[in-house]
């Protein structure tokens, strides 16, 4: 993201680390790199991500649209066992 850019307000997401392995957390911020800015930190059990879209209002679509491609992306390394 460039330097000077109109950031939204930021939104947090939780994910349980039993569930969601970090890999499909990262790929999810990989591919949404382009809407925000992203950052992953551990709290005890939880991974947490923090999303700053980089276009103001677009946080509930930001947060709904990564956390299903999280989801999809946990269902498919599940897949590969």
């Amino acid at each position: 993201m460039s330097g000077g850019a109109n950031v939204g307000a930021s939104v947090k997401i939780r994910f349980h680390k039993k569930i969601y392995p970090r890999s499909a957390i990262d790929a999810a911020t990989e591919a949404f790199a382009g809407t925000g800015r992203f950052t992953t930190r551990a709290d005890g059990d939880h991974l947490v991500v923090e999303i700053e879209p980089e276009a103001p209002g677009d946080e509930a679509e930001v947060r709904g649209e990564f956390s299903n491609y999280v989801l999809g992306e946990t269902i498919a390394l599940r897949g590969d066992r």
